[in-house]
C-alpha cells in the first residue's frame, strides 16, 4: 500500500576530530555513537539499523610528530604498532610533521565499507557485538602521547524507526551500550600495553599506566 514502506534516513556528516594518542595508538569506532558526530548518535537513538554509505578522512598537521590513519573494517584481530602497520591497510594515509598542507584523503570503497553485513544494529546487545561495529580509524603516532586532528566526511543511512513510545527506553539502552564500546576498547588497550609490557629478559618492567583503570 502506498505510504506503508518506512521512509529511511540519510545524514551527511562534517567533522573535526581533536584527539590524543596513549602508547603511539588513537581509536576513533565507526559505528552508530558519537565517536565521529554526536548527529550520528543522535539520529540512531530512533532507528534499529544503520549502514555507512561513504567515508573519507584526512589528517591536519600537528608539526611536531608524524601521524598516519588506516581503517580496518570489522571487529579487528591486532591493532596496529607502527606506522608500517597502519599503512599495510589499503585505506590509509600518512602525515609526516614537517608537511605543510594536510595529508590526502583516504575513501573507504563502498564495498569494503559494507563490510560483513547488509545492515548493522544501533545499539549493542546479547547478539554477536559485529552486528553492531563496522569498524574503526587507527591513528598511529611517532610520539608515544600525541594531539590529532583528524577531518572525516561520511553519509550514514538508517532505516526502521522505533516506535516513539519506546525512544526514551532506546536512548538509555544506548547510553548502557556505549558503556559496553567503551569497556571493550579499553580493556583491548589494556592487553596490548600489557603485551608490550611482558618481560623479554632481566629486570623488572617499568611503570605505565593503562588507560580505563586506576
Amino acid at each position: 500500500m502506498p505510504g506503508s514502506k518506512s521512509k529511511n534516513a540519510i545524514i551527511q556528516v562534517h567533522a573535526l576530530i581533536i584527539g590524543a594518542t596513549s602508547s603511539n595508538l588513537g581509536t576513533i569506532a565507526v559505528d552508530a555513537s558519537a565517536a565521529i558526530s554526536q548527529r550520528i548518535q543522535s539520529i540512531a537513538d530512533d532507528f534499529a539499523l544503520y549502514k555507512y554509505k561513504r567515508l573519507s578522512c584526512r589528517l591536519h598537521v600537528n608539526g611536531v610528530t608524524d601521524f598516519s590513519v588506516g581503517f580496518v573494517g570489522n571487529i579487528p584481530v591486532n591493532t596496529p604498532a607502527s606506522h608500517a602497520d597502519n599503512m599495510n591497510s589499503l585505506d590509509a594515509t600518512f602525515c609526516p610533521a614537517g608537511q605543510l598542507v594536510p595529508s590526502d584523503w583516504v575513501t573507504v570503497p563502498p564495498k569494503r565499507l559494507a563490510g560483513q553485513f547488509p545492515w548493522y544494529r544501533t545499539r549493542l546487545g546479547t547478539f554477536d557485538q559485529s552486528e553492531a561495529i563496522v569498524g574503526a580509524l587507527y591513528i598511529v603516532s611517532s610520539s608515544s602521547a600525541a594531539t590529532y586532528t583528524l577531518e572525516v566526511r561520511c553519509a550514514v543511512e538508517f532505516k526502521d524507526p522505533l516506535d516513539p513510545d519506546v525512544s526514551a527506553e532506546a536512548r538509555v539502552l544506548r547510553s548502557k551500550a556505549r558503556e559496553i564500546a567503551e569497556k571493550l576498547i579499553r580493556d583491548k588497550e589494556r592487553d596490548r600495553l600489557l603485551g608490550l609490557l611482558a618481560p623479554t629478559g632481566t629486570g623488572s618492567a617499568p611503570q605505565v599506566r593503562v588507560p580505563g583503570t586506576k
